[in-house]
C-alpha cells in the first residue's frame, strides 16, 4: 500500500510540473519595489523618434531553481512621468542572452537579438493602481509563449511600454539587489545600448515551472526509487 501511495504522489507532482497559469510558483523575485517610485524610461514611441529599454539580469539557480525552467509569467512595477498617466495599452517583453555581463545587441535598438520578444495588449495583462502609495502600478501577465531558461545561465529581461509621448513610462526600482545592476539604452538622448545604470535593480518577478524534460527526469528518478522500495 505504501508503494502504491508513493507512486500516486509522484504522479501528482509530475503532473503539477506541466501545469501553467498565474498560480505558478515564483522562481525569481526582485521585489519589493522602491518606495517613492524611482522610474527609468523604458518606452517605444510610435510618433517621436525614440525608444528606450531597461534590462535587468537573473540567474534562476541563485534563487534555488534546479534544471531548465519554463518562465510562464512576469510581474513588474512601473509608472508615468512627464505628463498625466494614461491607461496602459501595450507592453513588449524581451528576454536576452548574456554576452559578457551585458545583454546581446547594441548600440542601437537590440530587440532583434532577443531570445524572445513578445507583445501583450490591454486585456492580456492586469493592472493594480498605486499598490505602494507612490503612484506606481503593479502589472502581471501570463506569457503568450513560455520562455525556457537554464537555471545556471544568466539572462536579461526588459519590459517596454508602447505609447506616444507624453507621458513617458518607466519601470520602478527595487529595494532588493540580485546580480548585476540594470543596463539601459536611450539613443535619442545619446545613451547607447547597453549602458550600465549603476543604480538599483528593477522591480520584477518571474513565475514558472520545470521544463518537461527536467520534470520527466525527476519523475522517472522518483519512480525508480518507488520501485526499489517495492522490491525491498
Amino acid at each position: 500500500m505504501r508503494s502504491v501511495l508513493s507512486g500516486f504522489v509522484v504522479c501528482a507532482l509530475a503532473a503539477s510540473a506541466f501545469a501553467g497559469g498565474a498560480t505558478d510558483p515564483v522562481i525569481w523575485d526582485n521585489f519589493p519595489s522602491g518606495n517613492g517610485g524611482n522610474l527609468s524610461s523604458s518606452q517605444l514611441d510610435t510618433v517621436y523618434p525614440f525608444d528606450s529599454q531597461v534590462a535587468d539580469d537573473f540567474t534562476l539557480a541563485n534563487q534555488g531553481s534546479v534544471g531548465d525552467m519554463s518562465v510562464t509569467g512576469v510581474e513588474w512595477v512601473g509608472g508615468w512621468f512627464g505628463g498625466a498617466p494614461i491607461a496602459p495599452a501595450e507592453f513588449n517583453i524581451m528576454f536576452y542572452a548574456d554576452a559578457g555581463g551585458l545583454p546581446t545587441g547594441g548600440p542601437t535598438d537590440p530587440t532583434g537579438t532577443a531570445l524572445s520578444a513578445q507583445t501583450v495588449v490591454a486585456g492580456e495583462f492586469s493592472v493594480v493602481p498605486n499598490p505602494n502609495g507612490d503612484g506606481t502600478e503593479l502589472y502581471s501577465v501570463d506569457l503568450p509563449v513560455a520562455f525556457t531558461a537554464a537555471a545556471a545561465d544568466t539572462f536579461w529581461v526588459a519590459i517596454q511600454h508602447t505609447n506616444v509621448f507624453p507621458p513617458q513610462w518607466g519601470i520602478s526600482d527595487s529595494l532588493d539587489s540580485n546580480g548585476s545592476s540594470p543596463v539601459s539604452g536611450f539613443p535619442f538622448l545619446g545613451i547607447n545600448y547597453w549602458t550600465p545604470t549603476g543604480g538599483a535593480d528593477t522591480a520584477f518577478r518571474l513565475t514558472g515551472v520545470p521544463e518537461p524534460a527536467s520534470a520527466l527526469f525527476a519523475f522517472t528518478g522518483a519512480l525508480a526509487l518507488v520501485r526499489r522500495r517495492r522490491r525491498s
